[in-house]
């Protein structure tokens, strides 16, 4: 058995894929000594463009969602905002909860401080985004309000401006301890809140995060019980504070903006802490 394929893929399509699919076992039994290494992941199988992706690839390990004895690491891989803790043994095994409430939370316990403010009494503006992971849809508006919003949640807004008048969103990566590199996202003015990028550039850690916010980075992951994942870090220019504005456990990646020389480095680092993390 291949994988198991969604109702939508039928006829090439399928046939396709696991053409694919089979060439990447051969490759991988090339590398590894006669032996496959496969990935699983449940309940769902990552896009081609997920970042998982490119590190199997790089290791040549099999990504299927078909779980094997033999499999040498499975991958909890919920595409949803709520999950219910999977099982021991596996990477995000332990994930729950990553909406923002939840997020500030977590934020509060490690750090000591958070975003999320109370609408009925803050004054001046805000920020109201839903609650679900990665909607990308927050918009300013002016506090106090007479009655929130279901399903949003309201916080400050952090001052990310760089000189030129463009926002710097970072992209810390975690793989079960490390933090091997971290995206600048930069974003034009009018499209600060969306996904949309007017650059991507691959940093080192240690040039973004103090030693200090990484291991407390690393905290946050473990209070929410995330080993695999993408945190959306804002610096204030104000305070100087590092603030996690989202966790994405399913993340796409690297950016598909960043090209050439930095892309390849970026899986290179991305896959040693895969293959470290499996040890």
């Amino acid at each position: 058995m291949t994988n198991q394929y969604a109702d939508r893929v039928r006829g090439m399509e399928r046939i396709f894929k696991n053409l694919r699919w089979h060439a990447e076992r051969l490759r991988s039994s090339s590398v590894h000594g006669g032996r496959v290494q496969y990935l699983t992941t449940s309940p769902d199988f990552p896009s081609k463009r997920a970042s998982i992706q490119a590190y199997a690839q790089k290791l040549r390990w099999v990504v299927t969602n078909v779980d094997r004895p033999a499999a040498i690491m499975r991958l909890a891989f919920h595409d949803t905002t709520c999950a219910e803790p999977q099982r021991e043994g596996w990477v995000n095994g332990g994930r729950g909860d990553i909406a923002k409430s939840a997020l500030d939370a977590a934020h509060r316990k490690v750090f000591g401080y958070g975003v999320a403010v109370n609408p009925l009494h803050f004054k001046g503006l805000m920020l109201e985004k839903s609650e679900a992971n990665a909607a990308h849809d927050g918009r300013e508006i002016k506090g106090p309000i007479d009655k929130p919003t279901e399903q949003r949640v309201y916080q400050r807004i952090i001052d990310n401006r760089l000189e030129d008048g463009r926002f710097a969103d970072y992209r810390a990566v975690v793989i079960g301890d490390a933090l091997p590199c971290v995206y600048c996202k930069v974003k034009a003015v009018g499209l600060r809140y969306t996904n949309e990028t007017a650059g991507v550039s691959l940093l080192e850690t240690d040039d973004v995060f103090s030693a200090q916010e990484q291991t407390q980075l690393l905290a946050l992951c473990r209070e929410m019980g995330v080993d695999f994942a993408e945190l959306d870090v804002l610096r204030d220019r104000g305070d100087g504070q590092a603030y996690v504005v989202d966790v994405n456990p399913t993340p796409y990646g690297p950016p598909a903006e960043l090209k050439g020389r930095a892309r390849k480095r970026a899986i290179t680092l991305g896959a040693a802490a895969l293959d470290q993390l499996r040890r």
